[in-house]
């Protein structure tokens, strides 16, 4: 799994990839669930990508 929801950021998904990031979008449990958009660096551990979500 590449994401999940982790603390206030729900329900992420609906993903983009370019030169090394991640776009996603999500809903923020401290914005009452309003809709947000996220951009992260994506890592490598043993081939496989790795994203944090917060």
């Amino acid at each position: 799994m590449l994401l999940q929801s982790d603390g206030p950021v729900v329900g992420p998904g609906g993903q983009s990839f370019s030169a090394g990031h991640l776009a996603f979008h999500y809903y923020d449990e401290r914005l009452d669930g309003a809709f947000q958009l996220a951009v992260r660096e994506l890592a490598w551990i043993d081939g496989w990508p790795v994203v944090r979500t917060g």
